[in-house]
């Protein structure tokens, strides 16, 4: 996707005329924000989180059990990330790992689908 592209669709975010979710799948960020909205559904005891759990795992199935492992994983030397795979989760993983860790319960739960 060229830079501008980019730049296009994050304002369009700003202007309200994409949703951040949209928005997050058309710059490949979709298990980013798959968890995340994951963890916040457990946290509030919606309704739907195991849906959204399930919606999150499909994107990657990697995060789980490194969420499990409770700390940092080393970063890839390649400098890339491939979707779906585990340079994606670590990265995941190294950014997110303390919000899991945090809430009661989560990486239990999210490991156990």
């Amino acid at each position: 996707m060229k830079e501008i592209n980019r730049l296009k669709i994050l304002q369009d975010v700003i202007d309200r005329n994409l949703r951040p979710g949209q928005a997050a799948e058309m710059l490949d960020m979709r298990p980013h924000l798959l968890y995340s909205r994951a963890l916040l559904a457990y946290r509030n005891s919606s309704p739907d989180a195991e849906d959204i759990a399930k919606t999150a795992i499909s994107s990657n199935r990697r995060i789980p059990g490194l969420l499990s492992k409770c700390r940092w994983q080393p970063k890839s030397n390649s400098g890339y990330i491939t979707l779906g795979e585990r340079d994606e989760a670590i990265d995941y993983v190294n950014n997110n790992i303390k919000s899991w860790i945090r809430t009661h319960g989560a990486i239990e739960w999210i490991a156990g689908y």
